[in-house]
């Protein structure tokens, strides 16, 4: 490692000893950095905070095992591509919800990632295998009726009451839920 390195390699020894100002340290220099590349991989401005402070809680949780057979940022930047990916997923998920009122795309509730995926996949299973297929098709891939008609090979009006009868179907199986109706 050249001599660039050693001053990143002495900070972060400092920071795994506990030292709470080589920890200040490391988030202040690193942070600018993370952020910025999670912008850049998508993150929208309002969630890039949140994932960015996630980034520094697993950077936190795991220093011990970094092993420095890669650059710090190597490992930083890998950290904040699966917090992105993460952030997208979530947001796959929470969009079936928002059409519904449930969820305003902006402030999403205080779920789990884990809980937002429950209730998805079991409203998903409440639904007959053409309904999911379009459901799925359209709110989750993204594709039009038509797109998502061709997919499923029937015609276009079949799809798009598949896709009305599933988005009702989804509706009701989520307001049933303790915390599915509007309070």
């Amino acid at each position: 490692m050249g001599a660039a390195a050693a001053p990143a390699l002495d900070l972060l020894d400092r920071c795994v000893a506990g030292d709470a100002a080589a920890w200040s340290a490391l988030h202040g220099c690193y942070r600018p950095q993370a952020l910025r590349f999670l912008r850049r991989l998508g993150v929208g401005q309002r969630e890039a905070d949140d994932a960015c402070q996630e980034v520094f809680l697993q950077v936190f949780r795991y220093l011990r095992q970094f092993e420095h057979r890669a650059d710090f940022r190597t490992w930083l930047f890998k950290l904040c591509i699966s917090q992105a990916a993460r952030v997208r997923r979530r947001a796959r998920l929470m969009r079936p919800l928002s059409w519904l009122g449930l969820v305003d795309p902006v402030t999403q509730p205080d779920w789990s990632g884990s809980r937002a995926v429950e209730l998805v996949d079991s409203a998903l299973a409440s639904l007959s295998d053409a309904e999911r297929a379009m459901f799925v098709l359209f709110e989750l891939e993204g594709l039009s009726t038509a797109e998502c008609a061709r997919a499923v090979g029937i015609p276009d009006a079949t799809a798009r009451r598949k896709l009305q009868e599933a988005r009702a179907k989804f509706e009701q199986f989520v307001r049933d839920q303790p915390f599915g109706g509007r309070r």
